[in-house]
């Protein structure tokens, strides 16, 4: 009985690689097609002038091994003289507060639209560099509408890098100048600063018998929490600021160390407040008495959360000067990477020395400990009295960004030290910043398409199954074929007169197992009539020259021989 379970599943395996040889054989055209179509994309140079070879010549830029401090104090402001242009003149500047005249600016960029849940702006920086930051309005309550802002740029010592990079001869396509950092350890990515700013206001009353501020921080950055403070301990330099009177007074600024009293991590907190006369309809929550002038203080408390965050930093000659750089995740998930990076260990700390002496110059005039920026920050942010939304956490994650991003300088710059021979040698306390050029044009490769990759792997899939019956119809020592009979007519007229073998038993419905596949059909003298027939049967040894070691087979009472040449058979 014939086994239709077996001859099913053959049929089965039979039809499947029909249909996978038949595919494979459609997609042969399509793939040559697609692997020749060169790509118009940035392929990398051969050359790199930063490279690891060429660390002899000088012509790489090196930075301190790690240049991303976790704790800020006094001793890491830069000491190196830097210079700010302020209306029109050199002054002396800290290397921090050199790009401070576009950042108290910030004013102007806030141009809102109510359709946006998040404001992303670009400050324009000097020396090819660019500020992002964002401000999120999109909240559920009127307490955390515009309170929340970030801020990211690329470390300063990268892009001057990228600049000395650039000023080197090129070809003519445009250039793009990818820069990674180069340790003992291999290449990397580098980081840069990421700080966001949640501002929370309190309104007091001067003449109220309230005791206390009370800040409330939504939950956008931070679970939900408020923050007391007492005005005859915490805020007590709050109750001695002027204000009881019709004239304008400055912004009061302040750092305060209260992480004792915050449930999560932060990086700082600063007091803003500023006085002013008004009646009771600026404020309508407290409006018991309407009409009546007092002296108001609006006060806020600012909490930054400052952490390093991994990006690729280049600078791409035909889109723009400025360099640019990329996180690996979108913008939009910028506030909740940094609440669930949160923990202590992820958060800088900046002490209040660090953050009063970045904006005092050495050999200044100023008041020791006082850092004026703060203070112009708020000022420019205040319209009659009062501050504009979203502008004074928008202004310190700025500021306090970009201070991150120059809390680093070059140990070794190529263009500004190429005069101090001999060049200094990378030393485990070193990072070379490992700059890499592309260019813009069409050329072949892989790069990150499937497509190419699919259509090769379809080409090379046919020549290895070429290979496979090469290798197969060559070296296997079993004769698969012979060329005796000059056509498949001869052939078939042979196995027609050809007497049926006993070895092809069961196959009347089909081929019931590989069994039979194994057997070989064979020319033999049969009988003694000297007559020529095809005879299928399990392969015989067989010597190198393709005879077998007896000229006599016996099978059954049949007797056999091999054919030999110069005979007549029948």
């Amino acid at each position: 009985m014939p086994n239709t379970t077996g001859n099913r599943y053959f049929h089965s395996v039979t039809a499947a690689i029909i249909l996978g040889f038949a595919l494979l054989g459609l997609a042969a055209g399509p793939s040559a097609a697609i692997v020749m179509i060169p790509r118009y994309d940035w392929w990398q140079l051969s050359e790199s002038s930063n490279s690891i070879s060429n660390l002899a010549s000088g012509e790489y830029d090196l930075v301190q091994r790690n240049p991303y401090s976790m704790k800020l104090e006094s001793q890491h402001v830069r000491k190196d003289a830097c210079t700010s242009l302020v209306a029109g003149k050199l002054v002396n500047q800290t290397c921090e507060n050199q790009n401070l005249s576009p950042i108290l600016q910030i004013r102007g960029f806030l141009d809102y639209s109510p359709s946006d849940s998040l404001l992303l702006r670009n400050i324009s920086l000097p020396r090819n560099r660019a500020i992002a930051f964002a401000v999120d309005h999109s909240s559920e309550t009127s307490e955390d509408f515009w309170r929340l802002a970030y801020a990211l740029t690329p470390m300063d010592f990268v892009v001057k890098s990228l600049v000395n990079e650039r000023r080197l001869p090129y070809k003519k396509h445009p250039v793009l100048i990818k820069s990674e950092a180069a340790t003992l350890f291999g290449k990397e990515k580098w980081k840069q600063p990421l700080v966001a700013v949640d501002c929370a206001p309190f309104y007091w009353q001067r003449t109220s018998n309230e005791t206390s501020a009370t800040f409330t921080f939504g939950s956008k950055l931070y679970d939900n929490f408020n923050v007391s403070l007492n005005f005859s301990d915490t805020l007590e330099k709050l109750k001695k600021l002027p204000g009881d009177d019709a004239a304008s007074h400055p912004t009061t600024s302040f750092f305060m160390d209260i992480q004792h009293v915050l449930p999560v991590p932060i990086t700082a907190s600063i007091i803003f407040a500023s006085s002013f006369m008004a009646d009771w309809d600026r404020v309508p929550e407290k409006d018991p008495d309407h009409g009546q002038l007092l002296p108001w203080m609006e006060i806020y408390l600012c909490l930054v959360k400052a952490r390093w965050v991994e990006a690729e930093v280049w600078l791409d000659e035909k889109e723009s000067l400025e360099a640019k750089s990329q996180l690996g995740f979108p913008t939009s998930d910028i506030i909740p990477f940094i609440r669930q990076n949160s923990g202590p260990e992820d958060t800088i700390k900046m002490t209040v020395e660090w953050l009063r002496d970045i904006g005092v110059p050495r050999n200044s005039v100023s008041t020791p400990g006082e850092n004026p920026v703060y203070q112009q920050g708020s000022d420019n942010c205040t319209i009659e009295g009062m501050h504009t939304v979203g502008c004074l956490p928008a202004f310190l994650a700025v500021y306090l960004a970009e201070a991150l991003s120059q809390s680093t300088g070059l140990q070794f710059d190529r263009v500004i030290d190429q005069d101090k021979l001999p060049f200094p040698s990378p030393g485990p306390n070193s990072t070379v910043i490992y700059n890499t050029r592309f260019e813009h044009l069409y050329a072949y490769g892989f790069g990150r398409s499937i497509t190419i990759v699919l259509a090769f792997t379809a080409l090379l899939l046919q020549v290895f199954i070429a290979l496979i019956h090469l290798v197969l119809t060559v070296c296997v020592r079993q004769l698969w074929h012979c060329s005796a009979w000059g056509d498949f007519g001869q052939l078939l007229a042979l196995a027609l007169r050809s007497n049926a073998s006993d070895e092809l038993h069961n196959v009347g419905a089909g081929v019931q197992s590989s069994h039979t596949w194994k057997l070989m059909a064979v020319v033999r003298d049969v009988g003694q009539k000297r007559r020529l027939e095809m005879v299928v049967g399990p392969p015989k040894a067989i010597s190198r020259q393709g005879q077998t070691n007896t000229d006599v087979e016996d099978r059954g009472p049949t007797q056999m021989r091999i054919p030999q040449a110069g005979i007549k058979y029948q």
